[in-house]
């Protein structure tokens, strides 16, 4: 009987137990945490996929792929992972043969053979996972094909797991991102999107898409993505109906199984232009906003809006503090509770984010300031990836600490 191990892969910093790490250059620049934590959600999965479905092609080599037998271990497949839409055994000649869950029972008989994944898998006798494709239960969707062998080393036919992709990363990466000023999509290799924040652009080829061939910058960063397992660059995209240009920073790995790879791309809006969006905030203009935000979080306006929980009167305030300092990266608001509730400007800034929730080590010193009710300065990786200083300061009633405002100046260049 032959087992199958290690054709899970992805290209991360820390590996899962079926991941093959692919080592950085000294050249290469890191990849922001955030993405580095969505690729490790997105793979670890997928390399349970490929421990289950070993393990299910072991009981099928004993049980048969039509027997009763065979539907335990199919429903076994589904209990395992809630991502999987049904769980099938198929004959040698490409035919569904047993089916879970009963509602696509009406599937079995029907031949796909002709699906660029059988035919790989029957041409190789290796575990596949297809590109998206028109399935026979009548969606969109990721098939995972595993064969069966027998006792006699015999081919007998595979499992499978069919996957909707959409809801599968959705669930995955959602929460990875979600109070970050920031989006994922991911993308198969050929173009086409499997998600992103736009729900309209999944299924769409970006690559080959009429809209996407006159924004050359663009298009330009797609194909890099599309060609090299890993990555960062910016771009410059024209907003015609604001009348003015958008600086975008682009960070890419890969994720993988049997082969089959995805690109999950990490993208934060830049205000101002390229180049000026790699200035340096020098020392003495730090300290002069330190002390501007010292001012206002001593001033009645700050403890007022915070007591009142006036959100109105807090963001004129942070639009007011931004447009006096353009150069920072970001104003924003932590309430009593350790939750950013917004900032300016809204692209740099979190929104409603629980740090007493997170783990992450930075979350944790911003909610153990707040908890201090001292001025507090923190050097760290964002989780978009940039190098930055953040400065918090406390708002104070007579009796407690209401919360803090907080800037953040980057360090370093960015690409």
């Amino acid at each position: 009987m032959r087992r199958f191990v290690s054709f899970a892969s992805c290209t991360l910093v820390v590996c899962t137990a079926a991941c093959s790490v692919r080592a950085q250059t000294a050249n290469e620049p890191e990849l922001p945490p955030l993405l580095v934590d969505a690729a490790q959600r997105v793979q670890g999965v997928l390399n349970a996929i490929d421990a289950s479905l070993s393990e299910a092609a072991s009981r099928l080599a004993e049980t048969g792929i039509e027997s009763d037998g065979a539907r335990e271990v199919l429903r076994g497949l589904l209990a395992a992972h809630p991502f999987a839409v049904d769980a099938c055994t198929v004959n040698p000649w490409g035919r569904i043969v047993a089916a879970e869950p009963e509602a696509y029972r009406h599937i079995e008989g029907a031949s796909i053979r002709r699906q660029e994944q059988i035919r790989r898998m029957y041409q190789t006798h290796r575990p596949v996972m297809s590109l998206v494709i028109d399935t026979v239960e009548g969606f969109k969707a990721v098939d995972v094909e595993y064969p069966i062998f027998n006792a006699d080393e015999m081919f007998i036919g595979s499992v499978s797991v069919l996957i909707r992709h959409e809801a599968f990363l959705e669930e995955l990466i959602h929460p990875a991102v979600e109070g970050f000023p920031t989006e994922i999509w991911v993308m198969q290799t050929d173009g086409v999107v499997l998600y992103g924040s736009d729900p309209e652009l999944a299924g769409v080829n970006v690559l080959t898409d009429d809209r996407y061939q006159t924004r050359g910058p663009l298009l330009g960063v797609v194909q890099r993505v599309a060609r090299e397992d890993s990555g960062s660059a910016a771009y410059e995209l024209e907003n015609p109906s604001l009348g003015d240009r958008t600086t975008r920073n682009l960070h890419w790995t890969t994720v993988s199984l049997y082969g089959t790879q995805w690109r999950l791309s990490l993208v934060q809006v830049v205000t101002g232009s390229p180049e000026g969006a790699k200035g340096e905030f020098g020392d003495l203009q730090l300290m002069f906003a330190r002390d501007a935000l010292l001012r206002l979080c001593n001033g009645s306006l700050a403890r007022a809006y915070m007591h009142g929980d006036n959100t109105v009167g807090m963001r004129r305030l942070l639009e007011a503090f931004h447009k006096d300092h353009p150069r920072l990266y970001s104003v924003q608001w932590l309430d009593a509770e350790a939750v950013t509730r917004f900032g300016v400007p809204a692209t740099n800034s979190l929104r409603d984010f629980d740090h007493a929730a997170s783990t992450d080590p930075v979350d944790v010193e911003i909610a153990n300031a707040l908890k201090t009710g001292q001025e507090h300065w923190i050097v760290a990786t964002l989780r978009e990836g940039k190098q930055g200083v953040i400065y918090l300061c406390p708002v104070r009633s007579e009796y407690s600490t209401l919360g803090m405002l907080y800037f953040i100046s980057l360090l370093e260049a960015q690409p």
